[in-house]
């Protein structure tokens, strides 16, 4: 009964263990989506000043750092889009191994309880066979 014991208390442990790791991959990719939104969010501050600073003799200069700006916003933007999918997929796919482990979790739990009955029984027919 003891093995049995530690045995679930593995299969627990390595749930528990799967599951930590795997919520700290989503608050590490949460993290990651934070920092590249607030990058995103300067650069658009810094485009939006630079744009209003424009002189008109330094127009068409200006003009090309601001297209340059903006494809390095739409690569940010692009990137970020990839890592929220990418969350979104990590996050679906530990959800699902959560509810497989859960689900084994149960039915291991349910074969300790018949194995505890079958201990109980066998006990009470050896009691009884010895009397």
């Amino acid at each position: 009964e003891s093995g049995t014991d530690g045995e679930y208390d593995a299969v627990l442990a390595k749930s528990d263990r799967r599951l930590k790791e795997a919520t700290d991959r989503v608050t590490k990719l949460e993290e990651s989506i934070v920092g590249k939104q607030t990058a995103l969010e300067c650069l658009i501050e810094e485009n939006e000043s630079l744009k209003q600073q424009l002189d008109m003799a330094s127009l068409r200069d200006v003009e090309a750092e601001l297209m340059q700006r903006d494809t390095v916003i739409k690569q940010l933007s692009d990137k970020l889009q990839a890592t929220v999918e990418n969350r979104d997929l990590l996050q679906a796919e530990y959800m699902e191994q959560a509810a497989q482990l859960s689900s084994q979790v149960q039915l291991l739990q349910q074969q300790l309880k018949q194995v505890s009955q079958h201990c109980l029984l066998f006990r009470v027919l050896t009691d009884f066979i010895e009397r």
